[in-house]
């Protein structure tokens, strides 16, 4: 019996040793991008709309745009940078604003030199508003048209596209919500 708890001892003291010596690991250094030796490249695009209603003022034909003014937001991951000892979920984010006719452009994107580097593009949603025909009275024989301008709200899906150095982009927002 006292060989048994003396064995006992002996193993949760080699345990016990075993955990001791185990230090937590050192934090990683915040690594900086602008360190590297890294590519540049840039996204230029529009940022179109789209609506399933017929607009009363708009020929069908004429193309509809993100207003002047919206944001779009692009990330780019370390990993995706080849960047190895980066830690988790480190990004680098760069903002493009929305300009005449839905033009947009992301410059200076790092990209990482042996490979494509993936990037994602979120939009930012908009409210618009839109004239569109509501029905209409007879007046004296005449059918008068009435229209009613509501405001909606607009979305994109993020983008996701692997850059080499230069691309061409179309962000396209869908009619959402009626805006309150």
């Amino acid at each position: 019996m006292k060989k048994r708890i003396f064995k006992c001892m002996a193993i949760l003291a080699l345990v016990s040793v075993g955990f001791a010596s185990c230090s937590k690991e050192d934090p990683a250094e915040k690594v900086d991008f602008k360190s590297y030796s890294l590519e540049q490249g840039t996204i230029k695009g529009i940022a179109k709309c789209f609506s399933d209603e017929r607009l009363a003022f708009n020929s069908p034909d004429v193309p509809q745009y993100a207003p002047s003014g919206t944001v779009l937001f692009l990330t780019v991951t370390y990993g995706a940078l080849g960047i190895e000892n980066a830690t988790h979920g480190e990004t680098v984010k760069l903002q493009a604003t929305v300009g005449a006719n839905g033009e947009f452009t992301f410059s200076d994107i790092p990209l990482n030199r042996y490979k494509a580097t993936s990037v994602t593009i979120t939009a930012q949603p908009f409210v618009k508003g839109y004239t569109a025909e509501d029905g209409g009275d007879w007046v004296d024989g005449v059918f008068v048209r009435k229209y009613t301008t509501k405001n909606y709200v607009f979305t994109a899906p993020q983008k996701s596209t692997s850059l080499l150095s230069s691309e061409i982009v179309v962000i396209t927002y869908s009619k959402g919500d009626l805006y309150q």
